[in-house]
């Protein structure tokens, strides 16, 4: 089955076919850890919750990355503008997008055995990456699909 994005660009094949119900309205964590990606828009929706009422839809969703954290910034400008522009294209109207990135850095590990203490330290390259954006008057299913290709496209 070919994948398609919201923008109908090919994502590639899927080796499974299933029935995705996008009709639910009610607030869920969306994804199954057996589904890997949405046959929809091709992107994981694991991690983010979608509660929609009277044509006003919350999005929250969380991906942590690897990469450079300016690189990462500069991501998140441009897809958050591309949100933006998409909402608008829609017919919808945004009352806020917004995206936290959190670096997390070193990490250590301290074990004690009798009187040594050994200490095993990482450093770690990895960022957390927030989505929280409310929209108006765009159907959930598109909005839900178009928040999982956003935080998709944060893997640098």
């Amino acid at each position: 089955m070919d994948i398609r994005n919201i923008e109908g660009e090919n994502m590639g094949e899927t080796n499974h076919d299933h029935r995705h119900d996008h009709s639910h309205r009610h607030s869920r964590l969306h994804r199954k850890a057996d589904e890997p990606v949405c046959p929809v828009c091709g992107y994981s929706h694991e991690g983010m919750k979608i509660d929609e009422k009277d044509g006003v839809v919350t999005v929250a969703g969380v991906r942590i990355v690897e990469g450079d954290y300016d690189a990462l910034e500069e991501q998140a400008i441009t897809e958050m503008e591309m949100l933006a522009q998409w909402v608008e294209k829609e017919g919808g109207i945004v009352g806020h997008i917004k995206t936290y990135l959190e670096e997390r850095g070193s990490a250590s590990t301290l074990a004690c055995v009798g009187q040594h203490v050994h200490v095993a330290r990482t450093k770690e390259s990895k960022t957390n990456v927030i989505l929280s954006a409310v929209i108006l008057n765009v159907d959930v299913s598109k909005i839900e699909c178009r928040a999982a290709e956003f935080l998709g496209r944060m893997i640098l």
